[in-house]
């Protein structure tokens, strides 16, 4: 017991020590980094009982227990242990994963200290033994809802059980309170913003206040596809600028953390935020359950692949040195940064190409499908409106 005590003692001193050096590293912004990342994001992809409007469905590589121990934990076990969270989420609902109970065992075993992330859709958090697994140890649960009435979350998910998820968060909600668990478990609402919900969200941020979730994280749809070209708001943004106002002010009303977009229209080409605000090439590694590796949740393509290369030369390889000069402003940032909103933030918002998946042909053909529908004005050459 005592030999356990002293590996604990010690792992968490380590994780300590890397997080810092980690954030003072992410300042100094250095192109070579000793640190490994505080966020570990792993790609785990599941089949799903829900089929969002914006979602991209086809062949996936799905995820389980042994694809964890076998793959991942032999290629990022020692990174995943140094980091202050990892984050499991995908394509599909991972809390339906068959042996989710063991797997969820298995982390609160092996890394009972760092925060672990889900996203789901709340349907597999009825009161049963996965929501007593996830008292213990610390996690992380977004509950990906995206509107606050049944028929819009039946439109938008096609899940009519909105009655039912919100009950599962109630009896969540209920059981962390009882076992003094608020610390050790934190649940957010997630909320993809389109045209179909964006009137929605004060209504959304009251259902919020009214779970007792205070804290809602919302973000623009991102456009993969042709059919995705009517829902964006970026061709409503005055409706989406008063919505987003109004959230705002009722969040303050009713003390819910709201995390909202920026808002259209607020800023132009010439007015850019200081470089290197993005701290993902320092902070953050994000892995595919099939082995691939992007930069970040936004990128184009795939830049390695940990069953190729190890995870250390791959984050100090030569993509990473290039992507961190970049956003120092040591070098020309690489294109998928340039119209990140993360990267010009308030401003970049106001380019097409910040609302578009950075992979190239789909990118090229969905500017084409606007200008051909009229959407851009003939001065848009960049991409923006």
């Amino acid at each position: 017991m005592q030999d356990n005590a002293l590996l604990m003692t010690d792992e968490h001193v380590q994780r300590k020590l890397n997080i810092a050096l980690n954030r003072l590293e992410f300042e100094q912004k250095r192109a070579v980094v000793s640190s490994t990342p505080e966020v570990i994001t792993i790609g785990a992809h599941n089949h799903c009982n829900a089929h969002c409007i914006w979602c991209l469905e086809g062949d996936i590589s799905v995820f389980d227990l042994d694809r964890y121990k076998e793959f991942f934990e032999k290629s990022l076990g020692h990174v995943i242990r140094k980091a202050r969270h990892v984050s499991f989420v995908g394509f599909g609902e991972l809390l339906w994963l068959p042996r989710v109970e063991q797997f969820l065992d298995h982390l609160n075993e092996t890394i009972p200290d760092v925060v672990k992330q889900f996203t789901t859709n709340g349907t597999p958090l009825r009161p049963d033994k996965i929501v007593e697994k996830l008292l213990v140890g610390r996690y992380s649960i977004r509950i990906s809802l995206h509107a606050s009435t049944p028929e819009l979350h039946a439109k938008i998910t096609r899940i009519r059980e909105l009655d039912r998820i919100l009950e599962n968060l109630r009896y969540l909600v209920k059981l962390r309170e009882h076992f003094q668990r608020r610390k050790y478990l934190h649940v957010e609402l997630f909320n993809v913003l389109t045209k179909d919900n964006i009137d929605n969200l004060p209504d959304f941020v009251r259902l919020a206040a009214e779970l007792d979730l205070p804290q809602v994280v919302c973000s623009y749809m991102t456009i993969f596809s042709k059919e995705h070209i009517e829902m964006s708001l970026f061709f409503d943004q005055q409706r989406a600028n008063d919505r987003l106002a109004e959230a705002e002010e009722v969040a303050k009303k009713l003390g819910v953390m709201v995390q909202l977009p920026p808002r259209f229209g607020q800023g132009g080409r010439d007015r850019e935020r200081p470089a290197g605000e993005c701290s993902d090439p320092w902070q953050y590694f994000y892995a595919e359950t099939q082995g691939s590796v992007l930069p970040c949740c936004y990128a184009g393509g795939h830049v390695g692949y940990l069953d190729k290369q190890s995870f250390e030369e791959l984050w100090n390889g030569e993509f990473y040195q290039n992507l961190r000069k970049g956003l120092a402003g040591e070098m020309p940032a690489h294109e998928w940064c340039k119209n990140c909103v993360k990267f010009k933030g308030h401003y970049t918002v106001n380019n097409v190409l910040c609302h578009i998946t950075n992979r190239p042909e789909t990118q090229k053909m969905i500017v084409e499908e606007m200008e051909r529908r009229g959407l851009l004005k003939p001065t848009a050459a960049g991409g923006e409106v």
